[in-house]
């Protein structure tokens, strides 16, 4: 049940309409008067009757923005109302009809207004700045009474509905008041030609309305049908057709994208929603307002029956419903976004009222929302037992609550703290970076330059340890190397500058520093070691047996390293080779038998047949005149040389490269 506001305004009322900021509401006690009423305290009291109309008034529509109020009636006139020197001044709008005015609707940029009409068409009004007055184009593609129309949030779309069963969208772009720079959304269609038409209903067609954001379309019909078309899928609206158990609908309005309030013979606003696709009934928004909910169908059926059986005809009926008559009108009373958060109604029984639904909601979703805040406070109070942080691209400087502050000032979970410190020990296959640089922002787990001597052992959860720079302190660089040899979970280092304290027996890979030249000795490296990489200044020699069997990647880079490889210095185990300006002539056998990849730079020398292994499948950065020599390659399948210019042929054209 929404909590409500009741005012009894008349007897019966035929159609409502409120001013920009609700301090006002115009309305027709089902006569040719409209009445203004004002808010006073708590109450309301008439301010304005307005008597043009000789008939009926049937619509009335008050535009925001401009303050202006146009109203139809079926004296077949609608009537531009604009308040100057404390009245309302009528002007005339040439609608050239001859049957009754059903309903009117200022345009969203109210430039214009759309008014129906039984007779079988739609006039959409403009004002002639040169005549003076408020001429209209027809629309005439109806067969019977056009009902109802409503405005696309555009400003160019017009919606119909009318008793031949159809509803229509139209293109309603006039060039007096819209001008001439106007993106028109399907093209230049001609005035009055319908876009759209609608046939999902069996009989008259009572509302229609559009969504905040124009892509649906909610109408609804006298055989208790409700449809809505969905503009947002394609070029042709897919079209969803609902039966109602309900009376017919005598108005609808969008309160969100997925939800419809109408309105009609049942007395009460029913709540329509689109969950998964599926447009379905929800229930009524007062059933608990009063008896039980078939209080209203018993009452009348005790009616008849007491005239029959006792001849009484005059039984107090009450509703079990806040309308106890038709509701006609509902329009937004306040809204947000889109969102219509307060809507009122008005009806037969005289009475306007102003639903706070603050944003509406069913029931069902109401008990889920409920049932899912108290799953979530278990979950929450239950946290450590099953929620941990993805911390694979976390950096912070320790695992301790001080440290998760320091380095994560928009960690704002305080109470998350545990969680975290807990998820980041678990961590496995983290990388611990030694630097002076505090900003450091690579991956995972840093650690800052002067906390070095605080570090009492690497973690197990280290497999990767880099040092960025040189340890200058000999005191921290003996702690730290100490600490990896004694390390059983690193299997790569970058940046080691040293060998004097030895390498962990776990080590896989391993990058040098550029100014790294000790020389090496048997068992100086691990047996496990897989990729070495040395850096530009490293010269010394190596004896055979110095290189582990199990290495399948080296490197040399700089040119400094010069020494010659003899046959057996360099592992069978080896399959890629980097040698970065050497300049020394390789030895039959030299290269290891099942060498793969070979990247060379350095001398310009014939190769003999037989120096390169048959194994090898990439050759890089090879001189141009290797080419020339027998080579016997049959696996080769990615060859890569660099040229001298002297060494091209002349016939060859100039190359831009």
């Amino acid at each position: 049940m929404s909590a409500f506001e009741v005012e009894h305004l008349a007897t019966c009322i035929t159609a409502h309409a409120w001013n920009a900021d609700r301090s006002r509401v115009a309305l027709c006690p089902n006569n040719n008067e409209i009445h203004i009423f004002a808010k006073q305290g708590t109450s309301w009291v008439v301010e304005h009757v307005l008597v043009e109309h000789d008939q009926v008034v049937t619509s009335i529509d008050w535009a925001p923005k401009t303050n202006r109020i146009v109203s139809s009636s079926q004296d077949r006139n609608a009537y531009v109302w604009t308040f100057k020197d404390g009245q309302w001044k009528p002007v005339l709008v040439l609608l050239r009809i001859n049957r009754a005015a059903t309903h009117v609707k200022w345009s969203p940029n109210e430039n214009k207004f759309a008014v129906a009409s039984g007779a079988k068409l739609v006039c959409i009004c403009f004002f002639e700045e040169e005549h003076d007055w408020w001429a209209s184009h027809h629309i005439k593609k109806h067969k019977s009474t056009v009902l109802k129309v409503d405005w696309h949030p555009n400003n160019l779309l017009l919606a119909t509905s009318s008793s031949d069963y159809k509803v229509r969208v139209f293109d309603a772009y006039v060039k007096v008041a819209d001008g001439r720079n106007v993106q028109r959304p399907y093209g230049e269609i001609p005035f009055g030609q319908p876009i759209f038409e609608f046939d999902q209903c069996a009989s008259w067609v009572h509302a229609l309305k559009w969504s905040a954001s124009g892509s649906r379309l909610g109408f609804s019909s006298h055989d208790s049908t409700l449809a809505v078309a969905d503009f947002s899928g394609g070029d042709q609206p897919q079209v969803q057709k609902l039966r109602l158990r309900n009376l017919p609908l005598r108005d609808l309005l969008f309160v969100t994208e997925n939800s419809i309030v109408g309105v009609g013979h049942d007395c009460t606003p029913i709540l329509i929603t689109c969950a998964g696709g599926q447009w379905k009934l929800d229930g009524e928004l007062d059933k608990e307002s009063g008896p039980a909910a078939g209080a209203g169908s018993t009452s009348a059926r005790n009616v008849f029956q007491n005239k029959v059986d006792l001849g009484e005809s005059k039984v107090d009926i009450k509703l079990p419903y806040v309308h106890q008559n038709c509701i006609t009108t509902i329009l937004p009373f306040k809204a947000t976004g889109g969102v219509v958060s307060d809507f009122s109604t008005s009806g037969l029984d005289g009475n306007i009222v102003i639903w706070h639904v603050k944003p509406l909601e069913t029931k069902k979703e109401n008990i889920d929302r409920i049932c899912f805040s108290l799953v979530c406070k278990r979950l929450y109070n239950e946290r450590d037992k099953y929620l941990s942080f993805n911390t694979d691209s976390i950096n912070i400087g320790g695992c301790d609550n001080v440290f998760i502050q320091y380095n994560h000032p928009h960690f704002k979970l305080p109470s998350y703290d545990s969680t975290l410190r807990r998820s980041i020990q678990s961590k496995n296959d983290c990388n611990l970076y030694i630097s002076s640089d505090i900003d450091i922002s690579l991956n995972d787990f840093s650690f800052r330059y002067k906390n070095i001597k605080t570090l009492e052992s690497i973690p197990t959860f280290i497999t990767n340890l880099i040092i960025s720079v040189k340890v200058h302190r000999e005191d921290e660089s003996e702690h730290i190397y100490k600490l990896l040899s004694k390390s059983e979970s690193v299997r790569q280092l970058i940046g080691c500058h040293t060998l004097k304290y030895g390498l962990p027996k776990s080590l896989e890979s391993l990058v040098f520093t550029h100014d790294f030249n000790e020389p090496l000795v048997r068992g100086s490296l691990p047996n496990g070691l897989k990729s070495l990489h040395f850096g530009v200044r490293f010269n010394q020699p190596l004896q055979k047996g110095i290189l582990p069997e199990s290495l399948s990647s080296l490197a040399f880079c700089g040119g400094a390293f010069q020494h010659v490889f003899e046959p057996g210095m360099l592992p069978s185990s080896l399959k890629t080779l980097f040698l970065t300006e050497y300049t020394q002539t390789f030895k039959m056998g030299a290269l290891p038998h099942h060498l793969e990849f070979l990247s060379y730079s350095g001398a310009r020398t014939v190769l003999a047949k037989g120096i390169l292994p048959t194994t090898i499948h990439t050759l890089r950065m090879a001189p141009d005149i290797w080419i020339q020599g027998d080579l016997d390659l049959p696996n080769l399948k990615d060859l890569r040389l660099t040229f001298r210019a002297n060494s091209l042929a002349r016939c060859l054209p100039p190359l831009q490269i």
